[in-house]
C-alpha cells in the first residue's frame, strides 16, 4: 500500500480536516481540540537551532495559540500564502510546506502526524527553518548590527548607518513590516523601470507596502546571495551625510542592473528612495 494525498481512513479524515478547518480559521480552542489529551509535540526551528516541546492539554493549547498567531496578517486574517502537500500512511500523515504571514516565514517545513482510533493528533513533529519578522528598527543601533549586503557604510553617520543595515537585512529576509520600519511616516518611492521606460510612484507607509508586497513576488525565487552588489559602486564616502547610494543585479530574477538612491530624514530614516533596474514589470 502506497501513501495518498487524502487520509482513508474516515477517523483520520474527519481529525485531520479540523485542524485545518481550525487552521483557516485561525481558532486556538478548535485546533487544541484536534490534538488528543495525552499528546506530544516537538519543533524544530533549523533558522535558530533552537528545538521546542509541548505535552498535554497545556502544551496543545500553548502550541495552538504560538502557530495560529504567527500565520496571522496584519488584518487578523490568516494568510493564504500556504503551499502544503500532504503524504498520508496509515494512521500517520507526512507533509512538506511553506507558509508566509505578515509576521512569520515558515520555509521548507516538514511535520510528521501520528494519529489515534478516534482521528485526533497524539504526536506531531515539526522541522522548518523559521524567520520571525519585525524586529523594529531604532536609531541608536549599532551602525554595523544588521548590514547583510556587505556594502561598506562605515563612514556615514551611526543612524543612517543603521538604518541602512537595517533595511537591507528587511530586505534580504522579505519583511515588508520591517522595512517599513526604516522609513518616515511619508517617505517617497520612485521606481523607474529601463525595460519600460516608465516610472512608479509611491508614497506613504500604506503605498510602500504596496510596492514590496509586488516587489518580493519579482523576487520570490531568489535568495539574500542571489544580490549581487556592484564593485566599487557605493559612493557614501563622496555624497553628503545622509545620504548613500549602490548599484546591484539579481540575475536569478531578470533584473540585469539596478542602482538605489537613499535619502535619510527625521529620526535617521529614510525619508527617499530612488530605484532604477532593468528588470521585468512590477505589477502592484
Amino acid at each position: 500500500m502506497y501513501s495518498t494525498s487524502g487520509a482513508t481512513n474516515l477517523a483520520i479524515k474527519k481529525g485531520w480536516d479540523a485542524h485545518v478547518d481550525a487552521h483557516n480559521a485561525v481558532s486556538v480552542k478548535a485546533m487544541a481540540d484536534s490534538y488528543s489529551d495525552d499528546c506530544y509535540i516537538s519543533y524544530y526551528d533549523v533558522a535558530n537551532k533552537k528545538r521546542t516541546e509541548f505535552k498535554g492539554v497545556a502544551g496543545k493549547k500553548a502550541f495552538s495559540k504560538e502557530h495560529l498567531d504567527s500565520l496571522k496578517m496584519n488584518d487578523g486574517n490568516p494568510t493564504t500564502d500556504i503551499n502544503v502537500k500532504n503524504f498520508f500512511y496509515g494512521k500517520s500523515l507526512f507533509n512538506q510546506w511553506n507558509i508566509k504571514s505578515d509576521s512569520f516565514s515558515y520555509k521548507d517545513g516538514m511535520d510528521n502526524f501520528i494519529f489515534n482510533d478516534a482521528g485526533l493528533i497524539t504526536h506531531h513533529y515539526q522541522w522548518y527553518f523559521g524567520t520571525k519578522f519585525v524586529a523594529k528598527f531604532e536609531s541608536t543601533k549599532d551602525p554595523e548590527a544588521a548590514t547583510t549586503l556587505s556594502a561598506p557604510i562605515s563612514t556615514l553617520a551611526a543612524g543612517p548607518s543603521s538604518c541602512f543595515g537595517s533595511h537591507h537585512h528587511f530586505v534580504g529576509i522579505q519583511d515588508t513590516e520591517g522595512i517599513l520600519n526604516t522609513f518616515t511616516e511619508d517617505v517617497f518611492i520612485s521606481f523607474f523601470n529601463i525595460t519600460t521606460n516608465s516610472s512608479q510612484e509611491f508614497k506613504g507607509h500604506k503605498e510602500a507596502r504596496f510596492f514590496y508586497n509586488a516587489f518580493f513576488k519579482l523576487m520570490a525565487t531568489i535568495q539574500l546571495g542571489d544580490f549581487k552588489v556592484a564593485e566599487n559602486s557605493t559612493t557614501n564616502g563622496s555624497e553628503p551625510k545622509g545620504t548613500f547610494s549602490f548599484a546591484w543585479s539579481a540575475p536569478n530574477a531578470g533584473i540585469k542592473k539596478a542602482a538605489d538612491f537613499f535619502v535619510f530624514g527625521k529620526g535617521n530614516k529614510i525619508s527617499e528612495l530612488w530605484m532604477t533596474y532593468e528588470a521585468p514589470v512590477l505589477v502592484v
